[in-house]
């Protein structure tokens, strides 16, 4: 049940955002109000990193794993090479 409320907040907050991205943006163009567009585009901005550390927080156990085996592979490669 708790799903069902975290997937509605979320889809409220994209709701919200798509909002001000399709109506407030040309609204601030239109108006030449310079302090809500420099605020939009500050508020994608910090989205925009946060999608970036969310995305580098799931993929970073598969990466980590794909290195250390490139990382075996090239060293017994190495000291094959070595003898």
């Amino acid at each position: 049940m708790r799903s069902y409320h975290v997937r509605a907040r979320v889809g409220i907050g994209l709701g919200f955002f798509g909002f001000a991205v399709y109506y407030v943006i040309p609204l601030a163009l239109l108006a030449s109000n310079l302090t809500l567009l420099l605020n939009i585009f500050f508020m994608l901005l910090i989205m925009m990193i946060l999608g970036l550390v969310l995305l580098s927080m799931n993929m970073q156990h598969s990466l980590e794993k794909l290195l250390g085996m490139l990382d075996r592979s090239t060293s017994a490669i190495l000291q094959l090479l070595l003898r």
